[in-house]
C-alpha cells in the first residue's frame, strides 16, 4: 500500500497526486498553507519501491523523528506518479528519499537533504541530520501572519 499521509503531533506528510492538478498549483496552495499555520512547507520526493522511504516512513512515529519534523508541513510527492513534473519544477534528484525547502513561490530554495545525509535507515541516524536541515529552515522562516483582529 502506498504511502499517502502521516499527522504527527505538530507537523503532518500529505500526498500529493497528478490528478489534483498542476504540480506548480498544488505547491503554491500547499506552501500558502503551511506558511498560514507558521510551518516550514517542504517537499518529500519518494518510491514505493524504496526500502529507505519505507524505513523513514515507518519511523515517523518515533520521538526522535518528531522532535526532528517539528513545524513543517511536507508534501509528498511519488517519484513514479509526478516524473514528468519534477525536473521542470526544479525538484529532480538522483536518489529518494530527499526533502527539498520550498520557497513562497512553491519553488525549491536550494536546500534539500537526501539519505545520504545518514548511514542506517533507523531513527537513531535519520533524526540528528534531518532536526538539523530542518532547524535552519525553521530559523529562516517567515513568522506566520497574525490573526486578524475581529
Amino acid at each position: 500500500m502506498a504511502f499517502t499521509t502521516f499527522q504527527g503531533p505538530d507537523f503532518s506528510f500529505i500526498s500529493l497526486a497528478p490528478d489534483q492538478g498542476p504540480l506548480g498549483e498544488q505547491l503554491t496552495a500547499w506552501v500558502r498553507r503551511a506558511s498560514a499555520a507558521g510551518r516550514v512547507p517542504c517537499v518529500y520526493l519518494r518510491a514505493s519501491w524504496c526500502g529507505a522511504n519505507v524505513k523513514l516512513e515507518k519511523s515517523l512515529d518515533d520521538p526522535r523523528m518528531q522532535r526532528a519534523l517539528r513545524d513543517v508541513e511536507v508534501a509528498t510527492l511519488d517519484v513514479d506518479a509526478w516524473v514528468d513534473a519534477l525536473t521542470p519544477a526544479g525538484l529532480s534528484a538522483r536518489s529518494v528519499p530527499v526533502f527539498f525547502i520550498l520557497d513562497a513561490g512553491g519553488r525549491p530554495t536550494g536546500a534539500s537533504i537526501n539519505g545520504g545525509a545518514w548511514r542506517d535507515d533507523v531513527p537513531e541516524n535519520m533524526a540528528p541530520p534531518l532536526a538539523e536541515f530542518f532547524d535552519r529552515a525553521r530559523a529562516t522562516r517567515p513568522a506566520a501572519p497574525e490573526p486578524a483582529a475581529p
